[in-house]
């Protein structure tokens, strides 16, 4: 509680950081990876009878990462409130798809080219509405869906111009993701990048 309160505060003093960020990241907005369907959430222990969760995929290339970076902490903030790792989100290399932990961790020459994050127990869709997804994109019927599993159903880019209705629902309060990074030799710096949906 203290740590999300703590970031909330320092957020809004982000206008007073160093303009040079040690971290330079950029969205692909037109990602190919891929929205998905799944019932049940990482971590509960029901299955949502009425409805569903939608996946959207968010996809960051990291274009620069300083060697003076000594530690990266990323808070993943939507509809004004920070989603906790592991429960709400998860951090994947967009190379290989292999989940990525604790992006704190990572050594300098480690960071992947990008990053994606899928939110899990956040967004959610009726049955009626995940079954008619399904069905357009030729995927199975929601009740045949084990419990764990995630169904894709096609590219964000393509689903973007399919569903503009649902991303347009998406834009009504700012996402963005807030990165904390550790810099040798100086302050911390608070790098803030807006959710392009």
């Amino acid at each position: 509680m203290k740590k999300t309160a703590l970031i909330l505060a320092l957020a809004g003093v982000l206008s007073c950081q160093s303009s040079e960020e040690v971290v330079e990241l950029r969205q692909k907005v037109d990602t190919d990876k891929k929205v998905s369907i799944s019932k049940r959430s990482l971590g509960q222990e029901s299955i949502y009878k009425d409805s569903a969760n939608i996946i959207y995929p968010v996809e960051f290339e990291i274009k620069h990462v300083s060697s003076k970076v000594r530690d990266v902490r990323l808070y993943y903030r939507v509809d004004d409130i920070i989603l906790g790792q592991i429960k709400h989100f998860m951090i994947y290399n967009g190379d290989t798809d292999s989940i990525i932990y604790a992006i704190e961790d990572l050594q300098y020459n480690e960071f992947p080219k990008s990053i994606v994050l899928r939110q899990y127990n956040f967004r959610k869709i009726s049955s009626e509405e995940a079954e008619n997804l399904l069905k357009k994109y030729g995927q199975k019927s929601l009740s045949t869906i084990k419990d764990y599993e995630e169904v894709d159903l096609t590219s964000y880019k393509e689903f973007k111009k399919d569903h503009p209705e649902m991303i347009e629902k998406l834009r009504k309060i700012p996402d963005s993701i807030i990165l904390s990074v550790a810099v040798k030799g100086s302050e911390p710096q608070l790098i803030r990048k807006k959710i392009e949906w």
